[in-house]
């Protein structure tokens, strides 16, 4: 992993880019949820973090977890509750109808914040889950392995079922999954992710380029993958996705194909030229970072902003 990169833009930091400011996921009707661009806002805007955020160099939780994580946004809500649900081995009832999360979720002025929060909606039911996570094998704190005063606050106690795993490679408690608890290492986390781009509403080619992108991505990242070093030739990728991506069926996958081969090119240390979506008017890079901050992003203000919850049913 290149430990000592700073990504200069926000939008190469990540494979999974919104196509807009105002762009909701994919999946989700014209309601009142935020949009994409804000639940990733509130991981650099948060002006206590200094210059340059964490989110911006690569050997950091703040930016390992939502450029990883953001992947799922290319998948269909079902197909993403049902492929994590299995792998954490959560009971599940039924198929998810929507889902929506959150990173950096701050539970009060001085209190801690949760990594990742998740909203997960049924057809009869809601549910939110918990996730505390650690880079490599960084050790997890106690108020990691504490679940019960998190998932015992009053923010979350409209859903009727609470449920919380660490993400890490870290030793667990010996007693962590006896207790109804689980955990996901980064490897797994990058396999239910590859098996997750079989469901892609694509054809064989473009889901195949999606995978080794998704690969070079984790294993740029440190994290072992199936790979073998062909796959991963950062000049390879760039050449297959020019030709595959007029054969992609979705906006979403050919965002992510167009975004992600910036980032990986990125990440092993390569030219990106331009990107390929035009957010000249957003935040432009690293040195900007405090005059674009406003209100509702970052700090204590951040609970008027619940990225995590989806709209009343």
């Amino acid at each position: 992993m290149p430990s000592s990169l700073t990504f200069p833009n926000w939008w190469l930091a990540l494979s999974a880019v919104p196509p807009s400011k105002t762009a909701r996921d994919w999946w989700a009707p014209e309601d009142a949820r935020s949009p994409r661009y804000d639940r990733l806002y509130r991981v650099w805007g948060d002006p206590t973090d200094g210059v340059p955020p964490p989110y911006y160099k690569v050997e950091k939780e703040k930016h390992l977890v939502p450029t990883l994580w953001e992947n799922f946004a290319i998948f269909r809500p079902a197909d993403t509750v049902a492929a994590l649900y299995g792998e954490l081995q959560f009971e599940v009832r039924g198929r998810a109808t929507d889902l929506c999360w959150s990173y950096e979720f701050n539970l009060g002025h001085q209190d801690r914040q949760l990594d990742i929060v998740m909203h997960v909606r049924f057809a009869e039911r809601d549910e939110v889950v918990i996730c505390e996570a650690k880079a490599g094998r960084k050790r997890f704190d106690d108020k990691d392995i504490a679940p019960h005063d998190v998932l015992s606050r009053e923010v979350f106690r409209s859903t009727g079922t609470r449920r919380y795993f660490l993400l890490g490679d870290a030793l667990l408690p010996g007693d962590w999954h006896t207790r109804g608890y689980r955990h996901l290492t980064w490897r797994r986390l990058y396999a239910v992710q590859w098996a997750l781009c079989e469901t892609l509403p694509e054809t064989g080619v473009v889901r195949e380029l999606v995978r080794r992108l998704i690969g070079a991505q984790f294993a740029g990242h440190g994290i072992a993958t199936d790979l073998i070093p062909q796959d991963m030739s950062v000049a390879e990728l760039g050449s297959e996705a020019r030709c595959v991506l007029k054969h992609t069926a979705t906006e979403q996958c050919r965002n992510f194909v167009s975004c992600a081969v910036q980032h990986v090119r990125c990440l092993h240390g390569v030219s990106t030229g331009v990107t390929p979506i035009d957010y000249l008017l957003m935040e432009p890079g690293i040195g900007q970072i405090r005059r674009h901050w406003r209100p509702g992003c970052g700090g204590r203000s951040v609970n008027e902003r619940a990225y995590w919850r989806l709209p009343p049913r």
